[in-house]
Order: structure tokens, then sequence, then C-alpha cells
């Protein structure tokens, strides 16, 4: 009687040590998902923001080329901030020989892409 009551006892043990570490499991599945999932809405984000910026610096250079102060204060969270440098170097860098300004320096990580193109 005593060897079943053990063998009932350690299968019931067992039975809730494998339920707590199938469970762990899960959760620790559906934790992963979860951080893939902000992982990539992150991302997106930051894309959506550099796009945005970008659209603003267009705007602005190609309808306010007057604006110098916005523009520069755009292109600033555009290079430098948002570490975005795609097509709008040679278009930043023509604004800024048209309208005589010397290369900002926060633009200087990016000087050798501006001044090549």
């Amino acid at each position: 009687m005593d060897i079943l009551l053990t063998a009932l006892a350690s299968s019931g043990f067992f039975g809730l040590i494998q339920f707590l570490v199938t469970r762990h499991d899960q959760k620790k599945g559906k934790v992963k998902q979860l951080t893939d999932l902000i992982e990539g809405l992150k991302k997106k984000i930051d894309r959506q923001e550099r796009d945005s910026c970008r659209t603003q610096l267009l705007l602005l250079l190609s309808d306010f080329p007057d604006m110098t102060e916005e523009i520069l204060k755009v292109a600033e969270h555009y290079f430098r901030d948002l570490d975005a440098n795609w097509y709008m170097t040679t278009l930043f860098a023509k604004w800024c020989r048209k309208a005589n300004i010397e290369l900002p320096s926060w633009a200087h990580s990016k000087k050798e892409d501006i001044n090549d193109r």
C-alpha cells in the first residue's frame, strides 16, 4: 500500500512539475512573440519618422527655399538625430550652395557624402 501511495504521489508530483515547465515555456514563447512584435513596431515607427522628416525637408526645399532657419532645423534632425542619409544629401548640398550657406557643423559627418555629389 505504501508503495502504491508513493508511486501515486511521485506521479502527481512529476505531473505538477511537467505542468509548470510547460506553462513556463508557453509564457516564454508568448513573451518572445510580444518582444519581436514590439521590435518590429519600433523599426516601423523609426522608418516612418525618417520618411516624414524627409518629406518635410523636401517640401521646405522645393516650396519654401528662403526659410533657412526651418530648413536647417529639419535637416539637422534628419541627418544628425535620425542618422538618415539617403538621396537628401544631394538635394541639401545643392540648396546650401544656392543659399550661400556653409555646410553646418552637424553635417560634417556627412560632409564627404554631400560634397561628393
